[in-house]
């Protein structure tokens, strides 16, 4: 099995490390994930010099990998970006709606805004909220944006609907949560910083296998 690694330049605030494994005319592998094959592809990033300064850059934020494979060989992408923000939940809300928790990351812009729309149609609304519908702890530089209104079906719609977190450049320090306003909201003068399928996160099944996970390795550490 050969490996090599592609780099690719800034594409915005994203960077991308592609780690690339051929496999052998004779190869066998019981593992049909190719767990193996993968990590190789994926060792290369860290055994080279230049991707390595990459994937441990302090300033990046965001890493999205993505796995692909076919009879000759097997490929990683890692996207590597900088957000002013981190999204740590999507759920839905008592009143249909949805709450979106996070933290700032960047003391330079300012959380203003949160869209959910549907692919189909991105220039309808199908929700649009701005600081009177968001908590920001200024302490922490947590966040709430609450969505309210009748959502239930945008987490399992045939037509996949799509979250966008809008941050203001100017003045931070002037915007004012959770107070009424009058202002017409739009988004035409903010800057999109987060695009998210409309799921929840963490993903139901992916936290009780979590926990699955966690009794299994008490339970071993017990035994031990």
């Amino acid at each position: 099995m050969k490996e090599i690694c592609e780099m690719h330049g800034i594409i915005g605030d994203q960077r991308a490390c592609v780690g690339v494994a051929y496999l052998e005319d004779d190869h066998e592998s019981g593992d049909k994930t190719k767990t193996e094959e993968f990590m190789d592809a994926h060792g290369l990033l860290l055994e080279l010099q230049e991707e390595l300064t990459l994937l441990v850059d302090p300033k990046l934020t965001h890493v999205g990998v993505g796995f692909a494979h076919n009879k000759q060989m097997v490929k990683i992408v890692e996207l590597l970006s900088v957000k002013p923000l981190m999204i740590n939940t999507v759920t839905g809300s008592e009143d249909g709606g949805c709450e979106v928790r996070g933290v700032m990351l960047s003391k330079d812009v300012g959380l203003y805004a949160a869209r959910i729309y549907a692919p189909s149609n991105v220039k309808k609304d199908l929700a649009l909220v701005g600081p009177p519908n968001i908590q920001f702890n200024k302490n922490t530089n947590e966040f709430m944006i609450s969505v309210p209104g009748n959502l239930e079906d945008v987490f399992n719609s045939e037509d996949p609907k799509v979250l966008e977190i809008y941050i203001r450049m100017s003045n931070p320090d002037r915007i004012k949560y959770g107070v009424a306003s009058t202002e017409r909201l739009s988004v035409k003068a903010l800057v999109c910083c987060i695009r998210l399928p409309m799921e929840f996160l963490p993903d139901p099944r992916t936290v009780i296998e979590d926990a699955q996970d966690r009794e299994k390795f008490e339970r071993d550490a017990e035994e031990r």
